[in-house]
């Protein structure tokens, strides 16, 4: 039962978020964050946004983390999101520039640099949302998010996919 709660709020929680996402409010700053869009880029559209919620509320799940320890992951993730979110406005903009046939040399050199910067930075927040969540987590929690993507493990929340009939929360006591 109580997992059936859990879950319930969980996905009242997102529906909460997407609806305040496709009204355009975003998590964070307003409509016209991550809007931009670059020829055959799809840097932050609302339905990527929604996808982003929904892996992170499967991992969240996936991972079993109850109590203080969920209000952490969750946390870090959004902000990890974000930071994203951000990277990907700067990836769009590269390739509008790389894809512009009239670019100059020199200008496809600072849209590259803009790139590693915005690149660094997101690695960045990456690591020191990482480090903060680590130290409020058991190791056994601390095995699970790097099993799912929450902590970052190289491939993303899901990593290879779901496990096919993988059991949804802690192991029983």
């Amino acid at each position: 039962m109580r997992r059936f709660s859990v879950a319930m709020l969980v996905a009242a929680v997102v529906v909460v978020l997407v609806a305040g996402l496709l009204q355009g409010g975003g998590l964070r700053g307003g409509a016209a964050q991550g809007a931009q869009v670059g020829r055959g880029g799809a840097a932050a559209r609302p339905d990527s946004a929604a996808r982003d919620l929904e892996r992170m509320s499967r991992a969240l799940t996936e991972a079993g983390l109850t109590g203080s320890e969920r209000r952490a992951a969750e946390s870090a993730l959004r902000a990890k999101l974000e930071a994203r979110r951000e990277l990907m406005t700067a990836l769009a903009e590269l390739r509008s520039v790389s894809e512009d046939t009239k670019a100059t040399d020199d200008k496809l050199k600072q849209a590259i640099a803009v790139y590693q910067k915005a690149l660094t930075k997101y690695r960045g927040e990456v690591a020191a949302q990482d480090k903060a969540l680590e130290a409020k987590l058991s190791v056994r929690s601390r095995a699970r998010c790097l099993a799912v993507g929450i902590l970052d493990n190289g491939m993303g929340m899901g990593g290879m996919g779901s496990r096919r009939g993988a059991r949804r929360g802690p192991p029983a006591p």
